[in-house]
């Protein structure tokens, strides 16, 4: 409970209002729209839903401005970007905007953001504390709120927000489409929303009349003003761009090109009119406009080494003053943009009026001024535009080590598709990069397939680096699909390519978990982990000490050392999420939760498995994804929960058996087998754990087959079969003895005293 002396008051009506984009220099403010954002903020939450270029942005900005100057409520505003599709991406830019009138929300909420064992529920669960503590209601405006489509999470979050958020909080939504969020039905059904269209954003008549007669101060005609709404409909781009048509052609002429307008398609619409303005802008400023539309942000500095010249600072403030869509991006004017629809009219004019060779040299032009300024992703984004590919894909050597690391691998595979196929079937670090990527979507005979294509490639170009890297890989492929024997040859090969401490801390550290598992020398691998780990111990090696930690965990557990596999684990996360990285987690985070669940930790094992079933979605890990169902089926076995442990763990077996799973589909099939057991259900168990125990001694896992033997008997014991369950045990005693396997040691000599 939070006391009245502890309550915070708002602590700055106004702030925000610094943040909003500035107000076009020909702006009408609209009663009536002004009028229903007013009745809307009385109830809980208000949609704003058009296409681009009704003016969404401008009616909000308008109507906040207004708030604050009557000091009616505090608000909060937040234009989204791409990037919020990330859930902690969103809560960290919510608590900035936030931040004017609850000031400590920042700060509280950073590390939270960061911690490794954090749901994301839990970070908003603090949002919402800290709004409690206001004493007054909040308007929260939201902007481009389609940005998160895609974002299942940060979704989520907003739909929370809505639904649970304080009392006290009015939402104003505004996105180019309807937004899938489960609070609005409920909150329309309790007339909690007012909807603003894209028919509401249309300007009337007699909006368009002040506008062009008291704003524009252009004295048109009736007649001009009929023929204008008939051609624009009320569409607010398009009405300011007939603004430019009249200041610089005149009424008549204007009345004549509306005429000559096309019909229907507001794409045309636009295109007609934005080249009737460009054609009457000076030779000079057009030239400026088409060439500088390839940049997303235009910078001065990068503007004048685009087309040679050094004055592109005056003519990027010229526009503005013009209204020719030049939006700054900051209040400081150093960057700016252009509007998204003009944007893409330009483009498609460079490319009309000077042809593609242009645009390609263009391109190569910016390309050169982003690697002179060391901004490589963005030199690749130019070079791939100019069709300079053989460049781009050099590029990929030093950018993909670090995207993967950083978890941005959607990136490369954005990257990927532009590349044509003699290119990117030659290009050895490509290779590597699509393998990677296949890799870790658990697709491993593409992967396979891919490195073997790169391997003679790289042996011709005696590239040490990148044959680590293959050799490397391709033990954690076949690794993957079991065969422990292949990977400790892979993992020996990537070691006489290593070339630092970190590249052989990390092979000792697969080297001593193959050997283990193929059931060879268990005190070996203990020495030889124990040597990876010393080599990075205190170093700034971090993905090698995760990399190293995550082997240990996995070998500890093995060993029956429960807590401290998962101390060598949750040290693991907290390096990972430190350094940025989030793909290497999903399977830690998966295994944690597993031995949380076998200390019956089932709460906090069901926390971390969600996160890996978030991120194995958003990364498209699909093996990984399979593998954290059958976690979370296991957690509701423990619970008593059958129908959604069984439907948990055949979902995973689908996704196994289409991948072709074959490392992973036994541990599916022992589950289902353990649930069929406990239900009663004993030929249906015996089925599983025959077919479980057929596919683990084809891969030849002794160490895996011993946990399949170990429920085998289990079955036989409950039906009565206790000469077969007995020497089921005592086969796989004598593994795990070989092993040192003590969790399971224990369980056998419980089963063989019963």
């Amino acid at each position: 409970m939070v006391h009245a002396k502890d309550r915070q008051e708002p602590h700055n009506l106004t702030g925000s209002v610094l943040l909003l984009p500035a107000s076009p220099r020909h702006l009408l403010l609209r009663p009536r729209l002004l009028k229903a954002l007013d009745e809307g903020a009385k109830g809980r939450l208000v949609l704003v839903i058009a296409p681009a270029g009704y003016g969404k942005t401008t009616l909000l900005a308008s109507w906040l401005r207004r708030v604050a100057r009557q000091r009616r409520m505090p608000f909060a505003w937040l234009p989204l970007s791409r990037e919020d599709a990330d859930v902690s991406c969103f809560l960290g830019s919510l608590a900035e905007a936030l931040s004017p009138v609850v000031p400590k929300l920042p700060g509280r909420l950073a590390p939270m953001l960061t911690e490794p064992q954090l749901h994301w529920s839990e970070a908003l669960n603090l949002v919402f504390e800290s709004l409690l503590e206001l004493r007054t209601p909040l308007i929260v405006a939201l902007d481009d709120v389609h940005l998160l489509e895609g974002g299942y999470e940060a979704l989520r979050a907003l739909d929370r927000l809505v639904q649970e958020g304080p009392s006290g909080l009015r939402f104003v939504l505004a996105s180019r489409h309807k937004l899938p969020l489960k609070s609005i039905p409920r909150l329309r059904v309790q007339g909690q929303v007012t909807e603003i269209s894209l028919a509401d954003l249309r300007f009337t008549e007699g909006e368009a009349e002040s506008l062009f007669r008291r704003v524009y101060r252009l004295d048109v005609s009736a007649k001009l003003l009929e023929q204008v709404m008939d051609s624009t409909e009320g569409w607010p781009a398009a009405l300011e761009l007939t603004r430019q048509l009249v200041e610089r052609y005149g009424v008549r002429e204007t009345a004549e090109m509306l005429l000559a307008s096309p019909g229907g398609d507001s794409r045309y619409l636009y295109d007609y009119f934005a080249e009737i303005v460009l054609d009457g802008q000076p030779p000079e400023r057009r030239e400026f406009l088409r060439r500088t539309s390839i940049l997303e942000r235009l910078e001065p500095e990068l503007c004048d080494a685009l087309l040679e010249r050094n004055d592109s600072f005056a003519t990027l403030r010229l526009l503005e003053d013009s209204g020719l869509f030049v939006l700054p991006t900051d209040a400081s004017r150093t960057a700016y943009r252009y509007h998204s629809l003009f944007r893409d009219f330009l483009r498609r004019r460079l490319r009309e009026v000077e042809g593609a060779e242009a645009v390609r040299r263009l391109h190569r032009r910016a390309a050169a001024w982003f690697l002179e300024k060391g901004d490589d992703e963005s030199a690749v984004e130019h070079l791939l535009a100019a069709g300079e590919y053989s460049a781009a894909a050099d590029l990929f050597r030093s950018l993909r080590g670090r995207l993967f690391f950083t978890s941005r691998y959607y990136l490369l595979e954005r990257w990927l598709k532009q590349f044509p196929p003699s290119i990117a079937e030659a290009h050895p670090w490509l290779l590597l990069t699509q393998a990677r990527l296949a890799l870790l979507q658990g697709n491993f005979p593409r992967a396979r397939e891919l490195y073997i294509q790169a391997e003679p490639l790289l042996q011709k170009e005696d590239d040490r680096v990148g044959l680590y890297t293959l050799y490397h890989d391709l033990g954690a492929v076949v690794a993957n699909e079991g065969d422990y024997h292949s990977a400790e040859t892979f993992y020996r090969r990537a070691l006489q390519y290593t070339e630092d401490e970190s590249q052989q801390a990390v092979c000792l550290g697969q080297l001593a978990f193959c050997l283990y598992m193929r059931g060879g020398d268990v005190e070996e691998a203990v020495r030889l982990l124990e040597r990876g780990v010393k080599l990075v111990e205190g170093s700034s090696f971090t993905l090698a000490r995760a990399g190293l930690l995550t082997l240990q965990g996995k070998m500890l557990s093995a060993l029956g050392d429960i807590r401290g596999c998962l101390e060598a684990w949750h040290t693991a996360l907290e390096l990972l999420e430190d350094f940025g990285n989030r793909h290497q987690q999903v399977n830690i985070l998966s295994n944690a939760a597993y031995h949380h669940c076998l200390l019956g930790e089932f709460d906090w094992a069901e926390k971390l498995v969600r996160r890996a079933l978030k991120l194995a979605r958003q990364f498209n890990s699909m093996a990984q994804y399979a593998f954290a169902l059958d976690v979370l089926g296991m957690i509701h076995q423990g619970r008593g929960e059958w129908e959604e442990a069984r439907r948990r763990h055949l979902e995973a077996l689908a996704i196994q058996r289409r991948l072709g799973e074959r490392y992973k589909l036994p541990v599916t099939l022992n589950w289902l087998g353990v649930l069929a057991r406990r239900e009663g259900r004993l030929e249906e168990a015996l089925r599983y754990g025959e077919e479980s125990l057929a596919l683990r001694e084809q891969l030849n896992i002794e160490y895996e087959a011993g946990l399949t033997i170990i429920e085998l008997g289990a079955i036989h014991f409950e039906m009565g079969h206790l000469d077969q369950a007995e020497a089921l045990w005592k086969r796989a005693l004598d593994i795990f003895v070989r092993h040192r396997a003590r969790y399971e040691q224990a369980q056998l000599h419980f089963y063989l005293a019963a």
